[in-house]
């Protein structure tokens, strides 16, 4: 279903305690420290803004959200959409974290897309994936 190898799976007790624990590893693997930046998109999940607050401020750094929502529908656009996250990554970006599927808009985001920006700015990326299956 999910294309994985049971040995590459990790079961948690649900979706947000699997997001804590892959927001700190991002965190870790990118060495996020004081002055440095985490960014996500105000569409995300509500609950996903606050744990990256907590880890922010637990490391000094500073959380950047890019505003979607005030600018729907034309946001929903993957192209404006992506335009808007690439402006966001600034030099002190270490860290995004975006949805596949959006919970409260219902949104697929064009996340091989805003990975390769993560990718090519060297910045980690963590993608909530909790309403994936069946997507494409």
């Amino acid at each position: 279903v999910v294309g994985a190898s049971p040995r590459d799976l990790a079961l948690l007790p649900n979706a947000t305690s699997a997001l804590t624990v892959a927001i700190s590893a991002a965190c870790d693997a990118a060495n996020v420290r004081e002055g440095d930046e985490v960014l996500l998109l105000d569409v995300g999940y509500g609950s996903v803004s606050k744990m990256t607050a907590r880890e922010c401020k637990r490391r000094g750094a500073r959380m950047v959200t890019v505003p979607v929502l005030a600018d729907l529908p034309s946001s929903a656009n993957p192209e404006v959409l992506l335009g808007k996250f690439q402006e966001a990554i600034g030099t002190r970006t270490k860290v995004a974290i975006f949805d596949h599927v959006t919970s409260n808009t219902a949104m697929q985001l064009p996340v091989s897309e805003l990975a390769a920006a993560c990718r090519a700015r060297g910045v980690v990326s963590v993608v909530d994936g909790a309403h994936s299956l069946g997507c494409t």
